[in-house]
């Protein structure tokens, strides 16, 4: 009979603690199980854990997740009011902010937690949103980017020469000629230079006006070695639409490169772009190019350049960290501490490496005797119509 009592109040005690489990731990639960619809229903039927931050934390999520933001930003704002270093709490509202389109608000607060240096696999996908956030701000914005580079170097063979002054014909009896010093290996230290500007002006919702500069050069130390000597100067014009999904860009741009400080080579180019964002993980592209090559000092070198290809990007995210561990973000207020003791945080949101593997192919016919791709000159703004759905895989 005794032993009959103890199971039965033992059923009694596990029946109630199934029945009394806080919603935010079943919240939590579901976001394990990547079920975030679920657990924004479930955490709509308890209207009066709203205010509690463990509640909160977990229900801000799940409405992020899955499509209420404006729930999630009013649930994690309540959070972050009562714990500002959670930096997880942090990046979920900047990412709330994100996708209903606050794009200042989501800059401050990921810039905030940027400026603590988190770990890089989480400083990789702040800087993800924070391009997708400088990219929409072109369409309203105009905006300038400055740059430019000093470096140093020793090359051990400026001009490509053989390493002795005596090469040897066999073919006429071993016979020895001697090389001028210009065909002999020649190393020689050396500084570059760097330097360009590109701007973007939007004209109308979704389109804007670019164009740039570029400039580099490297230049040896040794006055022999000077007439190696190479640079660089390009400049380009285009236009760029942005529609839905979709990012189409056109521009010409014409550069010259200088050998000895002469006229060696000048390219005159046309391309069109076509990119399409799939979902947020896959993007797919197609390109057309056209180029005319001039030798100024070698015209049988002068060449025609056609070129059409496309494209396939896909960004692989996998997790590092998933959901909190038993000290969740509830926890706080219920510990006692010293005074110098630190506050345990939920544990922070912090993605893996990001993966970007691209795959394409193009085709075209050229006319002369060399063939030189010249890339295609400008910015190239990543097209972001949704937002990241989360900032980690479990």
């Amino acid at each position: 009979m005794a032993i009959t009592a103890r199971i039965f109040a033992a059923a009694i005690l596990l029946t109630s603690a199934t029945a009394f489990a806080a919603p935010a731990d079943d919240i939590r639960l579901l976001l394990e199980q990547n079920q975030a619809a679920q657990a924004y229903a479930l955490g709509q039927k308890h209207p009066d854990e709203l205010g509690k931050p463990e509640f909160d934390f977990y229900f801000g999520i799940a409405a992020i997740d899955s499509g209420h933001a404006g729930d999630g930003v009013l649930a994690l704002e309540r959070y972050v009011v009562q714990f500002p270093a959670n930096d997880r709490a942090r990046l979920e509202l900047a990412r709330a902010y994100f996708v209903l389109g606050e794009l200042l608000r989501a800059r401050e607060d990921f810039e905030t937690v940027a400026r603590k240096n988190p770990p890089p696999p989480v400083q990789a996908t702040i800087d993800r949103f924070l391009d997708s956030i400088r990219a929409q701000e072109t369409r309203y914005t105009p905006t300038t980017n400055l740059w430019m580079e000093l470096g140093a170097g020793f090359d051990t063979n400026v001009n490509s020469g053989v390493s002795g002054g005596l090469i040897t014909v066999p073919a006429f009896g071993n016979l020895q000629l001697q090389l001028a010093q210009a065909g002999v290996k020649s190393g020689d230290s050396y500084f570059s230079l760097a330097a360009g500007a590109q701007t973007s002006v939007p004209v109308a919702p979704g389109v804007a006006l670019q164009g740039g500069f570029q400039f580099d050069g490297k230049f040896q130390s040794n006055q022999f070695d000077r007439q190696f000597d190479q640079s660089n100067l390009s400049a380009n014009a285009g236009v760029s639409v942005i529609k839905d999904r979709d990012l189409y860009r056109a521009n010409v741009s014409y550069s010259t490169m200088s050998v000895d400080y002469r006229r060696f080579r000048n390219v005159a180019a046309f391309g069109g772009e076509w990119h399409r964002q799939l979902d947020e993980l896959n993007t797919v592209s197609t390109f057309v190019q056209l180029a005319r090559m001039d030798y100024p000092t070698s015209a049988v070198r002068d060449a025609d350049f056609y070129a059409v290809g496309a494209g396939w990007r896909r960004a692989f995210l996998h997790a590092a960290a998933t959901h909190p561990p038993a000290a969740g973000p509830g926890r706080h207020r219920k510990e006692r501490r010293s005074a110098g003791a630190q506050r345990p945080v939920a544990q922070p949101l912090y993605p893996a490496r990001r993966r970007e593997p691209d795959a394409g192919a193009e085709m075209g016919p050229f006319r002369g005797r060399e063939l030189h791709e010249e890339p295609l000159q400008g910015a190239r703004p990543a097209v972001c119509r949704q937002a990241r759905r989360r900032l980690h895989r479990p």
